[in-house]
């Protein structure tokens, strides 16, 4: 799922939430994970710097479901 024109962390968690499927339940460390297979060079970020992208990117298509577990869920997108 390499994608040349994915440049930003911002845009790669973007596209990695939203290509989710809704139902899915995801962690911080997943969410990471799947992130780097985009942008490799991103590996050594915090967690916590891929959550606040999709806090902003992305908020409406997941909600947290523990935060104790870093555990989300992808959820449909409302208008």
């Amino acid at each position: 799922m390499e994608n040349e024109d994915i440049k930003s962390i911002c845009k790669a968690v973007k596209l990695v939430i939203e290509g989710l499927p809704v139902g899915t339940e995801f962690s911080g460390k997943e969410l990471k994970r799947m992130v780097v297979k985009i942008l490799p060079g991103t590996r050594y970020k915090y967690e916590d710097t891929f959550l606040r992208c999709a806090r902003k990117m992305c908020r409406s298509a997941f909600i947290c479901i523990s935060r104790m577990k870093s555990l989300y869920k992808r959820v449909e997108i409302n208008g």
